[in-house]
């Protein structure tokens, strides 16, 4: 099955051939598996060696020591985060390009100069601390007062992504001057970040809790008001669209697996993918993939291109429902094996139904669509 950025450049597909390899060597899903069991953290050089391969740096421009393989960042940006879902790769990649971006468009000289470049290296760890309860598609749970050096920032962000381990969290708080974002350092005052149980066990997510925590005016990315809000919804929109790409690669990957059980299973003497009602579901799955792909391709072409504003809540919407119909088709197909710790369907199903929620859900991105389009809330 091909990525779902349909057509690749000649070195597009040498960074999706780099990617698969990376990921099948470096960590396969002996690996993925092996952590989920034992909670071990990431191998020694993981994040320096994605890095080499371009992981961090393809929405930062050239000038700001970036740059892309094909001229499109989002598209190149989409095929490594197809290649990650469809090998369950651990890392905060999708919330680390999101601070990249932020950074490049609205960073300070001193955030640019020396916290961009290690992210973009691999050689410093950030997340995006975004959502209140459920990881929602709008800023909530952390608020800011306006404080003579900067602003003050109190409440709760949940489903961080690798925030115990960050060395920086980008911080989205609401206040009296609109929406606000500061760069935190993982061990300021007042911050707790604390792991939480998540479904999905091939990534962890934590929450962080802010007591009063005072981030000096160098420390904000771009000012209150108009000019971040509108940050954030390329913020949102990247973060939407990667997750989709990642989704898309987790659905191929597993489908495959199952269409390839169902060709060796037999049952009556015959393989199970011989009878029609298996057959008509497995090809519901692949068109609902197939959709999936077109939905991405969409968005991906939007944002790079300056396509609908509503391209990637579109792509949220759609993509989180099928990946979950998706994969409980495979949950069905593989029967009995799929409900054994050692069976794989169960990572695949835990990911997909995990990114579903991630920065907004089906309901969030219908709201959101619908705001994009100017239609007032309730109708």
């Amino acid at each position: 099955m091909q990525l779902a950025v349909s057509v690749l450049t000649e070195e597009q597909r040498a960074l999706r051939e780099s990617t698969s390899r990376f990921a099948q060597e470096r960590y396969p899903l002996a690996k993925v598996r092996e952590t989920a069991d034992s909670g071990a953290p990431l191998p020694a050089g993981f994040l320096r060696q994605a890095a080499e391969l371009g992981w961090f740096a393809m929405l930062v421009p050239e000038s700001l020591g970036g740059g892309t393989v094909s001229g499109r960042p989002t598209a190149d940006a989409a095929v490594i985060a197809e290649e990650r879902g469809r090998w369950l790769q651990p890392a905060a990649f999708v919330p680390a390009n999101v601070v990249a971006l932020a950074l490049a468009e609205s960073g300070s000289e001193a955030q640019q100069t020396k916290i961009l470049p290690a992210v973009i290296a691999g050689e410093q760890r950030v997340s995006w601390a975004f959502a209140g309860d459920r990881g929602s598609g709008a800023p909530g749970g952390v608020g800011y007062v306006r404080t003579p050096e900067g602003i003050r920032l109190s409440g709760t962000a949940t489903s961080v992504q690798d925030g115990g381990e960050s060395d920086h969290l980008l911080v989205t708080a609401t206040g009296p001057d609109g929406p606000v974002q500061a760069l935190v350092s993982r061990d300021a005052p007042g911050l707790t970040v604390q792991p939480l149980t998540s479904l999905d066990v091939t990534r962890r997510f934590w929450s962080a809790r802010f007591d009063d925590v005072d981030v000096s005016t160098p420390d904000l990315v771009g000012e209150p008001g108009e000019a971040t809000e509108t940050l954030l919804r390329r913020q949102l929109d990247l973060a939407a669209l990667l997750t989709c790409a990642e989704m898309v690669g987790a659905m191929s990957s597993d489908l495959e697996l199952a269409i390839a059980y169902a060709k060796n299973r037999t049952a009556f003497g015959r393989p199970i993918g011989s009878f029609q009602a298996l057959k008509h579901q497995l090809a519901d799955a692949a068109t609902l993939v197939e959709a999936s792909k077109a939905a991405v391709d969409v968005a991906v072409d939007a944002r790079d291109g300056g396509g609908p504003p509503d391209a990637a809540s579109v792509a949220k919407a759609f993509v989180s429902r099928s990946a979950v119909e998706v994969a409980h088709v495979c949950w069905q197909v593989f029967g009995g094996i799929a409900y054994t710790w050692e069976h794989d369907q169960h990572l695949y199903l835990r990911r997909l139904t995990t990114d579903a929620l991630l920065y907004g859900d089906v309901g969030d991105h219908h709201r959101r669509i619908l705001a994009l389009q100017g239609v007032p809330d309730g109708h």
